[in-house]
């Protein structure tokens, strides 16, 4: 493992330079391009440090050619090196993983040093002054994902969820319900949703006539997009939705039964969260703004407007969560 022979090795580097990016070639039969961010070591320390490692011993006949292609990125606090190597025309691709830049650099001379030469030819290196942390290697194949894929969030995420919502405006001034919702995500940060709303029948009078008026009921379904841009213990998230359905709507208090159904569709915006981020099961809450498409008025004839849709419609939703990957 290049982990054992890096602590064997015992390696410390203390350099701390620009970056420098393009090639070089140096007695060792090493043609090496480096590319690092500013904070990085540069490419000549690396070069003297595979240098110190294999020896003046022999010059360049004595070790197989070799071609190095290393880049070194930023993440998650720490630094990744993606070291491409060919020799005798053999190609691998490794990738080193540590807390600093300088301890990768380190790591990166003791791969390239170990290619050039077998360990038993290294020269001994000098005492470090304290053991550094250390450095992971992985050994990807050729048709292996980027690096930069490598750790993130699970980008795949499928759940369940139900609870109660309330309605400001669209049945009468407040109305409860129930919703049930499935979503999922489908890479980092984007979300999808389908949520089924069931408000029960809630009574809206004639102005003046308490006892004639009409009886509202709506069943509608969700589709949702979501972008949730960061993680944290709170998933935090901004959507657009299309709310399609129907209201159900029966008159009282006249002679003639007033029984009319009218489509409901209604574009909106709205936010969500949810706690924790992470784990199967989750507390999630929800906010939106419901924007009909017509502003309906149900008349009793001879009466008066006993209910008009709104302009923009609120709704509140408390949900439990089912997680299953």
């Amino acid at each position: 493992m290049m982990r054992a022979r890096v602590l064997a090795l015992g390696l410390g580097l203390a350099a701390s330079l620009g970056a420098r990016e393009g090639s070089a070639a140096e007695p060792l039969g090493l043609s090496l391009r480096w590319s690092a961010p500013l904070d990085c070591p540069d490419q000549q320390t690396l070069l003297a440090r595979v240098t110190e490692l294999v020896g003046e011993r022999g010059g360049a006949e004595t070790h197989e050619p070799l071609d190095v292609l290393a880049s070194v990125t930023a993440r998650d606090g720490g630094f990744v090196a993606e070291l491409r190597t060919t020799q005798r025309g053999a190609e691998r691709t490794r990738v080193l993983e540590a807390a600093s830049c300088t301890e990768l650099t380190e790591a990166s001379a003791v791969v390239i040093a170990l290619a050039l030469s077998p360990p038993e030819e290294l020269a001994p290196p000098a005492p470090p002054p304290g053991p550094p942390p250390p450095a992971r290697e992985t050994v990807l194949p050729d048709e292996a994902p980027p690096p930069d894929t490598v750790g993130r969030r699970s980008s795949t995420r499928v759940g369940t969820g139900a609870g109660i919502v309330t309605d400001f405006g669209t049945l009468a001034p407040v109305a409860v319900g129930f919703a049930l919702g499935l979503g999922g995500r489908y890479g980092r940060y984007l979300e999808h949703g389908l949520r089924v709303s069931i408000f029960p029948n809630r009574s809206s009078t004639v102005d003046g006539h308490p006892e004639q008026g009409v009886n509202i009921g709506l069943v509608a379904a969700a589709l949702s997009v979501c972008v949730e841009p960061f993680s944290w213990q709170v998933a935090l998230a901004g959507c657009g939705e299309l709310e399609l359905g129907m209201l159900h709507v029966e008159g009282f208090g006249t002679p003639a039964r007033y029984n009319h159904d009218a489509p409901w569709v209604a574009p909106g915006l709205g936010v969500r969260g949810a706690y924790p981020e992470r784990g199967p099961f989750r507390v999630a809450m929800t906010a939106d703004a419901l924007f009909p498409t017509e502003q309906t008025k149900f008349t009793i004839t001879n009466l008066g407007v006993a209910h008009e849709l709104p302009v923009v419609a609120g709704r509140l939703g408390l949900l439990a969560e089912l997680i299953f990957l």
